[in-house]
């Protein structure tokens, strides 16, 4: 930390950078400190977390975190329709054998699975939108994931593109589709794996350092282990939403001033 050094004439209007604590110039865009952007900060943000032990608070994290908030609810409600699919979707199922019209039970399975499918690209999209919001006030730790977040995106479009080329090269009985799909296939396998790893995992980690919340940090463990990561949207969300009311009750002055514990 560079709290004690200013980079400001003595009487000229000053603020705190929001990564750093360096003394800056009030009208600053990138700290001549550490090189992170200033947009949007009011230069109280990590100064105060250092001196008063405060979670960070900006405008932008308030959004930010706000977006990753909304993320995990949307997941949590993609977790509830699914547990309360299951169970109907295996009647269906079973009706549809006895009555010898098993296709209504597949019919029900690929409609919650579109369900879910669209539910999860909600989630995911709210996410990104909460790293680049954040990436506003550090560009170095929320850069990469709001980068990877978007190369999740693009891999479940080539997973969307590898299965609509297996369909028709099924169809017509084409070996060079089904190459085609095949490749299509393993691009989005890979593409899925970085942007989930890189982008969401480590996103949601930077985010629980940021603000101090083990919940998010533990949540987003969870996410990549089997069985756990139905629970890792409840501990993001309670994360969440915890950082937000702390911020709500800081109401942190808009001149650069430094709060005191």
């Amino acid at each position: 930390m560079d709290q004690q050094k200013s980079y400001v004439p003595e009487g000229k209007p000053f603020k705190f950078c929001s990564n750093c604590g360096a003394k800056i110039d009030k009208e600053a865009v990138i700290c001549p400190a550490c090189g992170v952007s200033q947009a949007g900060s009011a230069g109280f943000g990590s100064i105060n977390s250092v001196l008063s032990g405060r979670t960070p608070n900006t405008k932008e994290d308030f959004e930010g975190i706000g977006k990753i908030k909304n993320g995990a609810l949307v997941s949590l409600i993609g977790i509830v329709i699914s547990i309360i699919a299951l169970p109907t979707m295996e009647a269906i199922f079973l009706s549809g054998l006895t009555s010898g019209l098993p296709t209504s039970g597949l019919t029900a399975i690929i409609g919650v699975a579109l369900v879910g499918v669209i539910i999860g690209l909600i989630s995911i999209l709210l996410y990104r939108s909460g790293f680049g919001i954040l990436r506003q006030v550090d560009a170095r730790k929320f850069g990469t994931p709001f980068t990877f977040s978007t190369v999740f995106l693009v891999g479940f479009v080539f997973l969307i593109l590898g299965l609509l080329v297996f369909l028709v090269s099924f169809a017509s009985f084409s070996t060079s589709l089904l190459i085609v799909g095949a490749v299509f296939l393993l691009l989005s396998v890979i593409l899925l794996l970085l942007g989930d790893i890189i982008g969401i995992v480590l996103g949601l980690w930077r985010v629980g350092e940021r603000y101090n919340s083990t919940a998010i940090k533990v949540g987003a463990i969870f996410f990549i282990i089997p069985y756990l990561d139905v629970i890792a949207p409840i501990l993001v969300f309670v994360g969440a939403h915890s950082a937000q009311k702390s911020m709500e009750s800081m109401n942190p002055p808009s001149d650069g001033t430094v709060l005191t514990p």
